[in-house]
């Protein structure tokens, strides 16, 4: 039961620290952050706190760690934990990541899209019939044989 605790933290630590980071930290180069995910320690020591930002990262992060006593301090009077971690504020890349992905997937998915569509014509043309029709009839039935069935 005790892996879940970690968990437990981590969820209530990103909750209260999206709350302290957008109402009270007063930053400029902080702007408008997302916080994607808090990873916690073992002995719940040390916080590892994930975050995507709109402009640039870099200076985003280092005014969230210069801050990152403050919102400690915040942290353990919120969340009503006697120890608050360590906070160490990093850049998650996996938004930048994640649409590069799409990007590729998107430069793959038409020609998968155009190899598939002429499978497709190629299979329609040719039922299996011996008669290349498309159609599902017997070579010897008329129309209105082939209709009552």
């Amino acid at each position: 039961m005790s892996h879940k605790r970690p968990e437990r933290i981590a969820d209530t630590i990103q909750r209260v620290l999206a709350d302290l980071v957008r109402d009270q930290v007063r930053d400029p180069s902080v702007g408008f952050v997302t916080i994607t995910e808090v990873r916690v320690s073992r002995d719940l020591k040390y916080a590892r706190v994930y975050v995507s930002a709109i402009q640039d990262r870099e200076p985003c992060v280092r005014g969230l760690n210069r801050a990152a006593g403050f919102l400690r301090r915040g942290l353990a009077s919120r969340a009503g934990l006697r120890f608050a971690p360590e906070l160490r504020f990093v850049i998650d890349d996996s938004a930048i990541d994640g649409f590069r992905i799409e990007r590729i997937l998107d430069d793959v998915a038409p020609s998968a899209a155009v190899a598939e569509g002429t499978a497709e014509t190629g299979k329609a043309a040719n039922d299996g019939d011996g008669d290349d029709d498309g159609g599902d009839h017997d070579p010897g039935e008329t129309g209105a044989e082939a209709g009552s069935r």
